[in-house]
C-alpha cells in the first residue's frame, strides 16, 4: 500500500513512538530502494568490471543469496540478543556494504559488498516490524502504525527504478550506494535514543549446524546454476556442486526435524495448503526477479536506452503493484484468498508471455506485459500470505512468517540464476551460427562471439573486435550493423526462451495449487 497519511496533530502518540516508527520504516525504505535502484545500475556496473552474463547474475544474486541465507538465523539472533541491538548492528553492516560497493575496485569486491548488504538487510527486515509492534501497546495504535510502516517502506518500490536511473545517469552508478551511507548514519544516530530493546518469548538456542547446512545447500546450488555455462554442465565441478547441494539440503531437513527448537520447522510442510502456498511464493519471486533481470538487459543492453529511460519503462510493473495492492485486501474480504491467488497467477503468467512477445514486436506490448506482471504480483503478495497463514496454528505464526520471507529470498536468488543461465545457454549454443552468415571468417566471428557474450551486450562489437591481446579492429560499417542486428535478434530470442521457462514453471506450480486446494473454503482460506 503506497498511501502514507500524515499523523494528526491531536494524536496521542509520544515522540518516542513516532521516532520508532520513522526509524524502523526508513530502515526498510532504504533496503527496498537498494534492491530496485540496483536493477537500473546493473548494466553500468557490468561494463565497469567487464563482467559477462554470469557476472551480471552474480551481481544480482549475491544480495538475495545473503538475504536468503541469513533471514531465519537473524530472527533467532534478534530473539536472543535483542531486536534493537540486531537492528543497529545490521544497519551498520548495511552502511559498510554500501560504502564497500560504492568504492569497489573489482567485481569480487563488489560481490562481497552485495552479499554483506543482503545479510544486513535480512536483519533489518526481521527486526524492523517487531520494533514497531513492540513500541505500540494499544492494538488500534499498533495496527495504524503498521499501516504507516508498510506505506513508508513501500515507497521504495515506486521510487527505486526512476531514482536509480536518475542517479546513474547524472552521478554514475557508484552514487546509488554512496548516497545511502549518510542515510544509514542518520538512522544509526537516532536508534540508541528512540528505539526500545525487546526480545522474543521462549528464546531459541542458535542453530549453527542448521544455518551451515542451509548456506551450503543454497550457495552450492546457486554457484552451480550460474557457473554451469562457463564450466560445462557435465563437468565434474558442476555435478559435484549439485550433488553437494542435495546432500546439504537432506542434512538440513534431518537436522531440523530432530531439534526441539528448530530454526525452520519442517513439520509445517506437512500441511498441503501451507506447502503449496510456500511453493507459490517461491515461484512468484522466481518469476518476478527473473523478469527484472531480463527486462533490465533488454532496455539497457539490447535497446540501448538511457538509465533514466530504463527506470521509467519499469514503472508499469511497480505501478501495477502499488496501485492494485490497496484493492486486493477488499477483494479478499469479498471473494476469499484462493480466487485472488489464482487471478494473480494468471495475470503474472500473461505478463511474462506478453513481455516475451513484445520484445520482438513493439515496446508498448512489453510495457503492457510489465503492467500485467505487476498486477499479478500485487494479487499474490497479500492473498498467498494470508492463505498460507490460515493453515498455521497461531503459536507457529512467527515461524511460518519467517519461512515465508526465506522463500521469497530463495525464489529471487534462483530466478536470477536459472533465468540468467537460460539466456547464457541459448547464446552459447546459437550466437556463432547466427553470425556465420554476417561474419564468414571463423577467427573474426569467434572473437565477435566472445566479445558479445563476455559483455552480455549485442552492441559490444560496435567499437571493433580484437583478434588477440592487442587493440580492437573496427568492422566495416555494413558488417558491423548487420552483426549487431543479428546479435540483437539472438538476444531477444534467448530472453523469450528464458521467460518461457519461467512461465512454464509457474504453470506447473499454479496447476498444483489449483488441484491441491480445490476443497478449501475460499472465504476462510
Amino acid at each position: 500500500m503506497i498511501r502514507v497519511r500524515r499523523i494528526p496533530r491531536d494524536s496521542h502518540w509520544t515522540k518516542t513512538e513516532r521516532a520508532t516508527l520513522a526509524v524502523s520504516a526508513l530502515g526498510m525504505l532504504t533496503v527496498y530502494l537498494d534492491v530496485l535502484m540496483l536493477n537500473t545500475a546493473l548494466p553500468d556496473i557490468q561494463r565497469e568490471f567487464d563482467a559477462g552474463e554470469s557476472g551480471l547474475q552474480w551481481l544480482a544474486s549475491t544480495y538475495s543469496l545473503g538475504l536468503a541465507a541469513f533471514t531465519m538465523f537473524a530472527a533467532a539472533l534478534a530473539d536472543r540478543f535483542g531486536r534493537k541491538r540486531i537492528f543497529m548492528t545490521c544497519l551498520l553492516l548495511l552502511g559498510v556494504g554500501f560504502l564497500g560497493a560504492g568504492l569497489a575496485p573489482t567485481l569480487a569486491a563488489m560481490m562481497a559488498a552485495r552479499g554483506l548488504q543482503g545479510v544486513a538487510a535480512a536483519g533489518v527486515i526481521v527486526t524492523s516490524l517487531a520494533l514497531v509492534s513492540n513500541a505500540f501497546e494499544s492494538p488500534g495504535d499498533r495496527a495504524r502504525a503498521i499501516g504507516l510502516w508498510t506505506g513508508i517502506a513501500s515507497l521504495g518500490t515506486a521510487l527505486g527504478p526512476p531514482l536509480g536511473g536518475l542517479l546513474v545517469e547524472v552521478l554514475g552508478w557508484r552514487s546509488v550506494f554512496l548516497l545511502s551511507v549518510p542515510v544509514v548514519a542518520v538512522l544509526l544516530s537516532l536508534s540508541p535514543r528512540y528505539l526500545t530493546e525487546s526480545r522474543g518469548r521462549g528464546i531459541r538456542s542458535l542453530d549453527w549446524w542448521g544455518q551451515t547446512f542451509f548456506v551450503l545447500a543454497i550457495g552450492s546450488l546457486t554457484y552451480g546454476l550460474i557457473q554451469g555455462q562457463n564450466t560445462g554442465w557435465s563437468s565434474p565441478t558442476i555435478i559435484t556442486l549439485f550433488v553437494f547441494s542435495a546432500v546439504a539440503f537432506v542434512l538440513f531437513v534431518r537436522h531440523e526435524s530432530a531439534r526441539d527448537d528448530p530454526m525452520l520447522d519442517v513439520g509445517l510442510f506437512r500441511d498441503r495448503v501451507y506447502t503449496l502456498s510456500m511453493a507459490t511464493i517461491l515461484v512468484q519471486f522466481f518469476c518476478t526477479y527473473g523478469l527484472l533481470l531480463i527486462i533490465t538487459q533488454y532496455f539497457r543492453n539490447i535497446r540501448a536506452y538511457s538509465p533514466i529511460q530504463a527506470g521509467l519503462f519499469t514503472l508499469p510493473f511497480v505501478g501495477g503493484i502499488v496501485l492494485c495492492s490497496p484493492l486486493v485486501g477488499r477483494l479478499v474480504s469479498r471473494f476469499g484468498n484462493r480466487p485472488l491467488v489464482l487471478a494473480g497467477q494468471v495475470s503474472l503468467f500473461a505478463g511474462l508471455l506478453t513481455v516475451a512477445v513484445g520484445m520482438s514486436t513493439a515496446p508498448v506490448v512489453v510495457l503492457t506485459g510489465l503492467l500485467l506482471a505487476g498486477v499479478g504480483s500485487a494479487c499474490l503478495l497479500t492473498s498467498i500470505a494470508s492463505f498460507a497463514m490460515s493453515a498455521v496454528p497461531p503459536d507457529r505464526a512467527g515461524m511460518a512468517a519467517g519461512i515465508m520471507n526465506t522463500q521469497r529470498a530463495v525464489g529471487s536468488t534462483l530466478g536470477y540464476a536459472v533465468v540468467g543461465s537460460t539466456l547464457a545457454v541459448w547464446l552459447g549454443a546459437t550466437l556463432d551460427g547466427t553470425l556465420r552468415g554476417v561474419i564468414p571468417d571463423s577467427s573474426l566471428r569467434d572473437a565477435a562471439v566472445d566479445r558479445i557474450i563476455g559483455a552480455a551486450n549485442p552492441h559490444a562489437i560496435a567499437t571493433g573486435v580484437a583478434l588477440g591481446p592487442g587493440p580492437a579492429h573496427p568492422l566495416p560499417p555494413e558488417v558491423r550493423d548487420a552483426a549487431v542486428a543479428a546479435a540483437e535478434k539472438d538476444f531477444v530470442q534467448g530472453s523469450q526462451l528464458a521467460l518461457g521457462v519461467a512461465a512454464s514453471i509457474l504453470t506447473l506450480v499454479s496447476a498444483s495449487f489449483l488441484l491441491g486446494t480445490r476443497t478449501q473454503n475460499s472465504r476462510n482460506h
